[in-house]
């Protein structure tokens, strides 16, 4: 049996070292401030060249992944959270005060990744929308308009 739990283990640990080896991950931080509660905030991203998508995170490092959220001031009433590969998700109950939330999680790219766009699609009005990558100055996202990142003039946070 502990032959059984050894092999499993050998094999999680292949498959991270090949994930690490095949993609690239960076840390991203969304910050939204002065959101009116019960419009959906979403943020898709994409590329011309390459892969990009939502992640969780390295899955060779255990110790630093993850997606969390941390609210401001008080509590956040989300009814709706959706991560997909191109797009998160938020949606806060109706009524209420406006809401400012950070959410931290990471990005995952193909080796041949260069640069990346992000979009703010839907966003209530009056809200704040940046997004910060490796370490790197957060830029602000505009609704239907395109925002280009530099993958390549970011830190990585775990290769």
């Amino acid at each position: 049996m502990s032959d059984m739990s050894t092999s499993k283990e050998t094999s999680k640990h292949a498959y991270a070292a090949s994930a690490t080896a095949l993609y690239k991950y960076k840390s991203a931080i969304l910050t939204v401030t002065n959101a009116a509660p019960g419009t959906p905030i979403i943020v898709s991203i994409s590329t011309k060249k390459g892969t990009i998508v939502w992640s969780s995170g390295d899955p060779a490092d255990t110790e630093s992944s993850g997606i969390n959220m941390v609210v401001s001031t008080g509590s956040l009433p989300l009814t709706s959270f959706m991560v997909t590969a191109s797009q998160i998700t938020f949606e806060t109950a109706k009524g209420g005060s406006a809401v400012a939330f950070n959410l931290n999680g990471f990005l995952c790219a193909s080796q041949d990744l260069t640069d990346f766009s992000a979009t703010l699609q839907s966003v209530p009005s009056g809200a704040q929308v940046t997004l910060g990558l490796g370490g790197q100055k957060a830029k602000t996202l505009t609704f239907n308009t395109t925002t280009n990142f530099d993958w390549s003039n970011t830190s990585a946070t775990m290769q």
